[in-house]
């Protein structure tokens, strides 16, 4: 779940939707074990305490709503995803998780610096002989040599 979901947010056009694609996927297959599967019916995946598998998930589960608003993509729908999303709310609301989640605020802002910056990142560069300049418009593009 965790490539899938860096995916969406490194990627952007069809790459991207076919990340989303993949994200959905592994929330079936998670929905189901909740639902219908050998989870069905806990409060947590451990019982009624939270455990190694509530920890793996949940920690990187909370930046799913980061993800969405900073990437604009939707991955947890509550219709699609009614007893991952119960999960997630019960997971966020214990106390431990509180503490140790920052908030929501910072986690947006992290993201969108990231974000921001592996799109510049990806911008088209400059060509290998030329070198913009932004001192004059009279200054000629100077030749780069070795």
């Amino acid at each position: 779940l965790g490539p899938a979901i860096g995916k969406v947010f490194q990627s952007a056009g069809e790459e991207q939707k076919a990340a989303v694609k993949q994200v959905l996927e592994y929330l079936k297959l998670v929905e189901w074990e909740l639902k219908e599967g050998r989870f069905k019916g806990r409060r947590f995946f451990g019982g009624e305490k939270i455990g190694i598998l509530d920890i793996v998930l949940g920690c990187g589960s909370y930046w799913l709503s980061v993800l969405e608003e900073v990437v604009g993509v939707n991955l947890t729908d509550v219709a699609a995803f009614p007893c991952f999303h119960a999960w997630l709310k019960e997971f966020e609301s214990l106390r431990e998780v509180r503490e140790a989640i920052p908030a929501q605020e910072r986690l947006l802002e992290h993201a969108r610096s990231v974000r921001q910056m592996m799109a510049m990142m990806t911008a088209p560069a400059w060509t290998k002989t030329e070198v913009p300049t932004a001192v004059s418009d009279e200054a000629a593009p100077v030749a780069l040599t070795k």
